[in-house]
C-alpha cells in the first residue's frame, strides 16, 4: 500500500487548500503555471510574499468545505516518465477529503478520523492504514486539521508574478520534519488571493503538479460523503496497528 500511495501523498495531502483554477491551463503544459519568468520587475520582495502567504491563511481559515474537480500532473524523474489523472475532491473541515480519481484508471482515496483508505474498484481491493504511516510529512496534515500555519511552518524561498497569476515557493521550516518533502510552488490568483493550484517537489525530484477548476464552496457535506462503501466481495487489507 505505501507503494501506491506514496504516489499520489503529496498532492493529496497539500490540495485541502487549493480553491480556485479558472484561467490555469489544465493539460500536460500544467508545469508552466509554475515557473518564475527571468523579468527581474516580475519578482516579488521578501515582505510581498509573506503578506500573500498570510492572506492564504486567513482565506482558508474561512473555508468549511469545499466541491472541484481537478487534474493531476505527475513526473516521475527515475523513470523520465509523466502521467496524467483527473476526478473530484470533497473537502470537509475539520480534516476530512475524498479523492476521486476517475481517469486513468478509477480510484478512491478518503481520509477520515486519522484513517486512510483506497479503494481500487477495478481490484476490487480496499486498503486501509493509519495515516501518520502514511504520509510523507505531517505539516501539510496539520494545517488541513485547523492547527497548521504556513507563516509559522514554511520559508518563502521566492515569489514571483507571471502569465497565470502569482507564484509562491515555499520549503518547511523545520529539516527534521521536512521528510521527503522538499518545497512546493502555490499558484495564486492575484485578485482573490486563493490558490489556483499547487506543484510538489519530493528530494528524489519527482514533481505533482494539481489545477482545481469548477469548485464550490460552503457546500452541504456529511460525516456519510467520508465513508466508502464497497460491494460484496471486495478484498479488504486493513494494516493499521491493532487489526
Amino acid at each position: 500500500m505505501k507503494s501506491i500511495l506514496h504516489r499520489f501523498t503529496p498532492a493529496f495531502i497539500l490540495l485541502c487548500f487549493l480553491f480556485f483554477a479558472k484561467e490555469a491551463r489544465t493539460d500536460s503544459s500544467a508545469l508552466n503555471n509554475f515557473s518564475c519568468p527571468s523579468d527581474h520587475l516580475k519578482t516579488l520582495s521578501a515582505s510581498e510574499s509573506s503578506k500573500i502567504m498570510r492572506n492564504v491563511q486567513a482565506h482558508y481559515s474561512r473555508v468549511s468545505s469545499f466541491r472541484a474537480d481537478f487534474q493531476q500532473i505527475s513526473e516521475m524523474a527515475a523513470l523520465e516518465i509523466e502521467e496524467s489523472s483527473q476526478g473530484q475532491v470533497y473537502f470537509l473541515r475539520p480534516g476530512m477529503m475524498r479523492w476521486h480519481y476517475k481517469f486513468p484508471h478509477e480510484q478512491i482515496f478518503v481520509f477520515k478520523d486519522g484513517v486512510i483508505s483506497l479503494y481500487q474498484p477495478a481490484q476490487r481491493q480496499l486498503l486501509i492504514d493509519d495515516a501518520g504511516d502514511i504520509f510523507i510529512t505531517d505539516l501539510p496534515v496539520s494545517f488541513i486539521m485547523g492547527a497548521g500555519d504556513l507563516d509559522q511552518n514554511f520559508e518563502v524561498l521566492r515569489g514571483c508574478r507571471n502569465e497565470a497569476g502569482i507564484v509562491l515557493v515555499m520549503r518547511p521550516r523545520d529539516d527534521a520534519r521536512q521528510s521527503q518533502l522538499q518545497m512546493f510552488h502555490l499558484l495564486i490568483d492575484p485578485q482573490s488571493m486563493f490558490p489556483r493550484g499547487a506543484l510538489i517537489q519530493d528530494v528524489g525530484g519527482n514533481t505533482t503538479a494539481i489545477l482545481l477548476r469548477n469548485e464550490e464552496l460552503a457546500i452541504v457535506l456529511s460525516d456519510a460523503d467520508f465513508s466508502l462503501k464497497v460491494p460484496p466481495g471486495t478484498d479488504v487489507i486493513d494494516r493499521r496497528r491493532g487489526f
